[in-house]
C-alpha cells in the first residue's frame, strides 16, 4: 500500500481586507487627472454647445412666431380695409340712388304740374309741342357735345316755328 502523506497545515480563511492608504506611481496619478480634465472640458464643452443649440432654436422659433403674427395682422388688415371700401362703395351708390331718385321725383312733379296748367288750359297740343321741343333740345345738344349719332330734320319748319311763338305767347301770360 501506498503511503499517503496528509498535509496538515494550519487554514486560515480571510473575511475582510482593509486598504489604508494606496500610493500610485507618479505616471499613473497624473495620466488620472488629465483624463478627469479632458473628462470635465468635454462636459463643459457639450453644455456649451447645448446651450447655444437651445439658444438658436429658442431665436429661430420667435422669428418664426414674430412672421406669422405680422402676416396675420397685415391680412386682418387687408380685410378690414377691403370691408371699409366697400362698405363706403355701397353708402355712395346708395346715396346717388336716393339722389337719382329724388331728381326724378321732382321732374315727374314738374311734368305732372305743366300737364296740369296745360291741361286746364285746353292746351294739350301745347303740351305735345313741349316735349317735342324738350326732345329736340337734348338731340340738339348730344350732337353739339359729339356724343349723339341722331339727326334732327323737321318736317314742318313753319308749324315748329308757329308752335314755338304759340309756347313764347304762353309763356308770357
Amino acid at each position: 500500500m501506498a503511503k499517503r502523506s496528509f498535509n496538515l497545515r494550519p487554514r486560515v480563511k480571510i473575511l475582510r481586507v482593509e486598504i489604508q492608504d494606496i500610493v500610485p506611481p507618479g505616471d499613473l496619478k497624473e495620466d488620472m487627472e488629465r483624463q478627469m480634465r479632458a473628462e470635465r472640458t468635454r462636459r463643459q464643452e457639450v453644455t456649451i454647445a447645448e446651450g447655444k443649440k437651445q439658444a438658436a432654436i429658442l431665436e429661430a422659433e420667435g422669428i418664426k412666431q414674430s412672421l406669422i403674427l405680422n402676416a396675420r395682422g397685415e391680412s386682418e388688415s387687408r380685410v378690414m380695409k377691403a370691408e371699409a371700401i366697400k362698405t363706403e362703395r355701397i353708402l355712395l351708390a346708395q346715396g346717388e340712388a336716393e339722389s337719382i331718385q329724388l331728381v326724378q321725383q321732382a321732374k315727374a312733379i314738374g311734368l305732372d304740374a305743366v300737364r296740369k296748367v296745360y291741361a286746364d288750359k285746353e292746351g294739350a297740343e301745347n303740351l305735345l309741342m313741349m316735349e317735342v321741343l324738350r326732345s329736340q333740345n337734348e338731340i340738339a345738344k348730344d350732337l353739339a357735345n359729339g356724343t349723339s349719332q341722331k339727326i334732327f330734320l323737321p318736317t314742318e319748319a313753319a308749324g315748329l316755328f308757329g308752335s314755338i311763338k304759340g309756347i313764347q305767347e304762353l309763356l308770357a301770360s
